[in-house]
């Protein structure tokens, strides 16, 4: 049997997932090829070479961003590449993308089946009725949907899927990279909570900036300091924010690689994700792997699979800084010892959200679709099939 994985770029999380997912249908017999459309651009465009060896591996546009391509033949040249290969199954991201309506349509006009992974919830972004309709007519054509944890069963049931065709387990990194243990060869303060990300609105460092000013202004005398590593639009902003008496207890650092990561990560006291709205936030994976406790806003996608509250971490209000204060006020009173339980208890549950879940959920997903192809004969959907090119926003 051949399977192809198939979607816009896949860098950063995703070679260890594909390696991972190769090695075991290689072992079964079958074969296993990987299709990149473009080989430039993505919000992960820091992140190496995607390739991975061993692996059937090919980007169409190497040199090339998505959203400098021409749709149309982009899609007829991922079609054509699938014509080539002619799988059995097609393993593909969401169909608002290139890949995603170019895996449906090729796929069904050949009678084979195809997956799909998403990691948008249905709540997510508003739809009218029109938008609706037209998502749950293409969505008759796909076989099975792989996505990241029990928590999306509800969204695609409401799409019209049956919840066994549902499978789960594809955001997930390398836990094994991250529980390393890594020298500690960076002058960083003794005790301080870690924000990772693009420093865009959205990621809400501002309400962590003020909230840890006010935790300061009431306890000059903690030992915490806050650390943000990355960059983004809104960098300036965040320094701004800093009240001159605080200037030595927040720092800024620029993007860093994953070794540099792995280190800030283990040596954190607390990890931070205060999104205003987030589908998942691998980040977090990142840092339980690497045995940190999690401050997490109750708008992240993976708040209730990960992070279980007064366990190995804490949720708030992403739109209530007061909120947040008050979790900083709960951690200072802790001990060292109840902080290192919380870190032994985000390593004991992320261990469960491994390379090891993401394969099986994927080889999962491939065997159902097998077995139950879907052959809507819908005139909406055929017309959609054909028209709809995919988009591309890296907002």
């Amino acid at each position: 049997m051949k399977i192809v994985a198939l979607h816009t770029d896949f860098r950063i999380y995703w070679p260890a997932r594909l390696a991972a997912l190769s090695s075991t249908l290689l072992k079964s017999g079958h074969e296993f090829f990987v299709i990149e459309i473009s080989g430039e651009g993505s919000l992960y465009s820091f992140a190496e070479k995607s390739a991975t060896d061993n692996i059937n591996w090919c980007c169409l546009y190497p040199k090339d961003k998505i959203e400098d391509l021409n749709h149309s033949i982009a899609k007829q040249k991922v079609k054509e590449k699938l014509e080539e290969i002619n799988p059995d199954v097609v393993l593909a991201g969401a169909f608002a993308f290139v890949s995603g309506i170019a895996a449906i349509d090729w796929a069904k006009s050949k009678d084979k089946a195809v997956v799909i992974f998403d990691d948008s919830k249905k709540s997510d972004v508003k739809r009218n009725f029109v938008v609706n309709l037209v998502k749950k007519a293409i969505y008759n054509y796909v076989d099975a949907i792989f996505c990241p944890s029990a928590e999306w069963i509800d969204t695609f049931v409401g799409w019209g899927f049956k919840k066994e065709a549902v499978f789960y387990g594809e955001n997930v990194v390398d836990n094994d990279f991250w529980e390393q243990k890594c020298d500690h060869t960076r002058n960083l303060p003794q005790h301080y909570f870690l924000c990772v990300g693009r420093q865009v609105e959205r990621k809400n460092f501002q309400t962590v900036m003020s909230s840890f000013c006010r935790f300061l202004s009431d306890n000059p005398d903690s030992p915490y300091e806050l650390l943000l590593a990355g960059d983004g639009p809104m960098r300036k902003q965040l320094e701004s924010l800093i009240c001159p008496e605080h200037k030595d207890k927040i720092h800024f650092l620029p993007f860093q690689s994953q070794e540099q990561l792995r280190e800030l990560y283990q040596r954190a006291s607390f990890f931070i994700m205060p999104s205003a709205a987030e589908q998942w936030g691998l980040v977090v994976n990142e840092a339980m792997a690497s045995g940190c406790p999690i401050v997490i806003s109750h708008q992240c996608g993976c708040a209730k699979t990960l992070v279980q509250n007064n366990i190995n971490g804490f949720y708030f209000d992403a739109k209530d800084a007061k909120d947040l204060n008050n979790v900083f006020e709960k951690i200072n009173k802790m001990s060292a010892n109840e902080i290192n339980d919380m870190r032994v208890a985000s390593k004991n549950i992320i261990r469960d959200w491994g390379l090891e879940r993401f394969t099986q959920g994927a080889v999962d997903a491939i065997n159902y679709s097998l077995n139950h192809k879907r052959k809507p004969m819908y005139w909406l959907g055929k017309y959609l099939l054909r028209k709809w090119k995919g988009r591309y926003n890296l907002a």
